[in-house]
């Protein structure tokens, strides 16, 4: 993933659904890498791999 690839995903997104990718981008709970974040918004859902303050602040 490259960052400009990102950026332009984000562009393209409705403004509610930026606002849902930033609010993630810097979740404190989460504190996931920027490439992870947008991993999970542009590739095709499957079976992904937590950190485990992840799970720890939502649950499995």
């Amino acid at each position: 993933m490259r960052t400009e690839d990102w950026e332009l995903w984000k562009d393209a997104a409705s403004p509610a659904l930026r606002r849902h990718v930033e609010s993630v981008e810097h979740c404190a709970l989460c504190s996931l890498a920027v490439e992870r974040v947008a991993d999970a918004f542009m590739l095709p859902a499957g079976k992904r791999f937590f950190p485990r303050n992840v799970k720890v602040a939502y649950g499995q």
